[in-house]
């Protein structure tokens, strides 16, 4: 039960905001006055009303099942709101450090995925908004990791002869190798007969 007070001056009229109400509940309102000397009027007759139902918050995307390369870097943005215009707090459930969440502003998550942060395999994960109410949407994320996958040679590399003290060549080596991870490689060469330089 709440009492709300409020001083009026004669023929003055007043309005009062009812707030901090429950979802899907019940109320009853009654008024009555009295003056100076606490003398009071016949209460009010008894007025009912029912508050609205509680309204999820609302994740705007769809369930997410990636794959991520060795040397993936992955990120997706996940917004959300909610209808009641509640207070929202979210979270994330999750079994792989791979998987990292930063909120870029209210209603507005990024996922970053980074494949070499967690050993090859397949990974779930839940991201929850809840409301002021404890209302809650889920949204569930799937993703795998690939293996590192060694590269590999492109057809042969062509011989190259150097016929004099001095000489050199140049030839691209990146068309004869590939790398099916999309990583940055680094090149070695050997020289056959060893000590020829």
């Amino acid at each position: 039960t709440v009492r709300v007070s409020n001083l009026l001056e004669a023929n003055e009229s007043t309005s009062y905001l009812l707030s901090g109400l429950n979802a899907g509940t019940k109320y009853y309102v009654t008024i009555d006055a009295q003056d100076n000397s606490k003398n009071a009027s016949a209460m009010h007759e008894v007025l009912n009303a029912t508050t609205a139902d509680n309204n999820a918050p609302v994740i705007d995307n769809e369930p997410l099942d990636l794959e991520v390369r060795y040397a993936d870097v992955i990120k997706e943005v996940i917004t959300f709101s909610d209808p009641d215009m509640d207070e929202m707090t979210w979270e994330l459930q999750k079994t792989s450090p791979a998987l990292m969440a930063k909120e870029e502003e209210y209603g507005k998550v990024s996922l970053t995925i980074t494949g070499m942060n967690d050993v090859a395999g397949e990974y779930d994960a839940t991201f929850i908004v809840t409301d002021a109410y404890g209302t809650a949407t889920s949204l569930d994320i799937h993703f795998t990791i690939t293996t590192n996958q060694a590269p590999v040679l492109n057809g042969s590399i062509p011989t190259v002869i150097l016929e004099k003290t001095g000489e050199t060549k140049e030839f691209d080596v990146t068309p004869y190798i590939f790398d099916a991870d999309g990583e940055t490689l680094n090149y070695s060469f050997a020289m056959n007969p060893a000590g020829i330089a």
